[in-house]
């Protein structure tokens, strides 16, 4: 089955996490076996552009943009490719896969005055299907929209339109339906990975015998084994999480370490991972939500006990049916590949009801496989940075970082006469910030009173010397009021 032509675009929020991914720095787990992947191809190497302009144009943007947690300078398309054909050579149809890609970079430049950055074709993502490698074929595209003052150049409806129909002109596929009328969005490479991993009965004969063998035997869900799925599921949503967090520390440390981290660059990673924590929560309760509805679902099931057999076949036939159709309207160009997962969990719910053979109220199977989990586009968590250069050894920890840090100010403070004015969850601190670095700064409010403020904790960076700087905290997270200003120098 062919595809469907469709380019997506999400913002660049890490430079790190989107070039480590694009140039297989950092390697995925759902890739193809060594033997069944085309591998991948640099069609333009950005050779550290994506870092340097994404710096770059953080320090041009308006200080509104920078507040905005939806913000960025650049952003990456991922753009569908046709799938060899049998007996297709590797060579001939990566080279035209990076010609296919050289051509869109060039129109899409010229159509919207953005700047492409990199671009890398991925041909070794996918999944097997009866023994049979199905490539999930694709391009990732980072451009910068700016102008050279920072501006990001908008595009118009009609003009994000029309670059989806220059994507089907270019690769040749059939332009893909728009999602406002399709009533699905793009599926991102988890959801894609999640989708192929479920697995789908092969063919309709399959699906027929497996009804025949059924035959004479009654179906219910097991509560054990829902209970159980529910804890797994539970389980692993917190280990995500704490992997997440431990994810993006390491990325700050390295940030730090470099030496070359703006607050800005800081601010980024800060949203990106804020979002990722967010997009999990989000699963979390879709997950919840789903599985109350299988509740219900075997609430209805179980009424179901004393039919024969032939119903359930019934159901499963008509689950069958349902993704043979699905399948079909995205062959035909009128549905998008993902409502392809609906399809796939319709087939696995027929596949595990005619392979029933337990009688009622079965005891459950240790490492019976779990219910589909409901998937959702994400940007993925945060990978560990993988830079061209190894970083420097850092000298100290950032909690002894920390500790020298105050002590410097403490010292300072002492050696000027004054006495410190104590922070507290819920203090407010009014005064000129009269020192900073890059962990603390020291606001004076009095005339011998000063505060010494941890910035990891502050909402902005403050003034130096802006008589107007007031710090209010609220449950331990300060919010600077005043004007934003400058980077201070360090003591």
């Amino acid at each position: 089955m062919q595809r469907g032509s469709s380019v997506h675009f999400k913002t660049v929020k890490s430079a790190i996490h989107a070039v480590s991914h694009a140039d297989r720095t950092v390697s995925p787990t759902y890739l193809l076996p060594p033997d069944k992947s085309f591998g991948t191809v640099v069609v333009l190497d950005d050779e550290g552009s994506v870092a340097s302009t994404l710096q770059k144009k953080l320090a041009l943007a308006s200080r509104q943009a920078l507040r905005s947690n939806d913000y960025s300078p650049l952003w990456e398309g991922v753009i569908n490719l046709r799938r060899p054909v049998d007996g297709e050579s590797q060579e001939v149809y990566k080279n035209e896969c990076k010609t296919v890609i050289q051509e869109w970079c060039s129109k899409y430049e010229d159509m919207t005055g953005h700047k492409v950055l990199r671009a890398d074709v991925h041909l070794d993502e996918g999944h097997m299907d009866g023994g049979v490698a199905l490539l999930n074929a694709h391009a990732h595209v980072i451009a910068d929209k700016t102008n050279d003052k920072g501006r990001v150049i908008k595009l118009t409806p009609q003009k994000l339109r029309d670059i989806q129909t220059l994507t089907a002109a270019v690769t040749r596929l059939e332009r893909g339906v728009n999602s406002r009328i399709s009533g699905v969005n793009h599926l991102g490479h988890q959801a894609y990975r999640h989708m192929a991993e479920k697995g789908k009965l092969e063919t309709q004969q399959q699906v027929t015998q497996a009804v025949n063998k059924a035959k004479g035997e009654n179906f219910q869900r097991n509560e054990v084994h829902i209970a159980e799925v529910k804890a797994k599921a539970k389980g692993q949503h917190e280990a995500e999480i704490a992997e997440l967090k431990a994810k993006y520390k390491a990325e700050r440390e390295a940030m730090k370490a470099s030496g070359q981290a703006t607050q800005q660059a800081y601010q980024a990673l800060k949203v990106t991972h804020e979002s990722a924590l967010a997009e999990l929560v989000a699963t979390r309760q879709e997950l919840k939500d789903t599985n109350q509805k299988v509740i219900q679902m075997d609430k209805y099931t179980k009424k179901l006990e004393a039919d024969l057999v032939e119903s359930n076949s019934k159901i499963a036939q008509a689950l069958v049916d349902k993704a043979l159709a699905i399948e079909a309207l995205i062959a035909s160009g009128k549905k998008s590949e993902a409502l392809r997962v609906t399809a796939t969990g319709h087939r696995v719910a027929a596949e595990k009801l005619v392979a029933a053979q337990r009688p009622i109220n079965p005891a459950p199977k240790t490492g019976e496989a779990p219910l589909p989990k409901p998937t959702k586009t994400a940007s993925g968590p945060i990978l560990t940075p993988s830079l061209s250069k190894p970083l420097p050894e850092p000298e100290k920890t950032l909690k002894e970082r920390l500790k020298a840090s105050w002590d410097t100010f403490v010292d300072w403070i002492q050696g000027a006469g004054g006495k410190l004015d104590p922070v507290t969850a819920s203090s407010r601190h009014d005064g000129p910030v009269v020192q900073l670095d890059d962990l603390h700064c020291i606001q004076k409010t009095g005339r011998t009173a000063y505060a010494v403020h941890q910035l990891g904790q502050l909402d902005q960076v403050p003034d130096l010397q802006n008589p107007k700087v007031s710090i209010q905290y609220r449950d331990g997270k300060g919010t600077v009021k005043g004007r934003l200003g400058k980077p201070g120098v360090q003591i």
